[in-house]
């Protein structure tokens, strides 16, 4: 790890070099700080851990990182986490098409193809078991 000698004002040490200097206040001024608000007011309400075993370049790396943005390793490491999480949830939620695809879906969907002989028939069979089965609290026997 490089060395360190200033001490900034969370009694932390800081990297004296002037762009480790620059980087801590861009980054901390323009982004991790409105971030990390949203990470603060999950964490308040519940704790858990999480534990992992990496090499000792690795957590060097870290390290390095966390003091540059003037955070603890601890809470560096979750921002991270959190936002490779996010970035992971919102790909999976969004469904890209081509222009024709969407056009193709959406027609579609405005205008459905009339039902096949085989889902009426289905639906007929469900709709007969649901009545049967009116008032119970189960679901209606599928194997019948």
């Amino acid at each position: 790890m490089a060395p360190c000698k200033l001490i900034n004002n969370k009694g932390r040490k800081s990297c004296a070099s002037v762009s480790s200097v620059y980087f801590y206040f861009y980054f901390i001024k323009r982004g991790f700080q409105m971030a990390n608000t949203r990470l603060l007011d999950a964490a308040s309400v519940s704790r858990g851990r999480i534990t992992a075993r990496v090499p000792q370049n690795v957590i060097e790396v870290l390290e390095t990182a966390a003091t540059m943005v003037g955070s603890t390793l601890n809470q560096f490491v979750t921002q991270a986490a959190v936002e490779k999480a996010e970035k992971i949830i919102e790909s999976e939620r969004i469904i890209r098409m081509s222009a024709a695809t969407a056009t193709w879906f959406f027609d579609l969907i405005d205008n459905p193809p009339p039902p096949s002989p085989a889902l009426a028939k289905a639906f007929e069979r469900y709709h007969a078991r649901k009545i049967e089965n009116a008032g119970s609290n189960s679901t209606f026997n599928v194997s019948a």
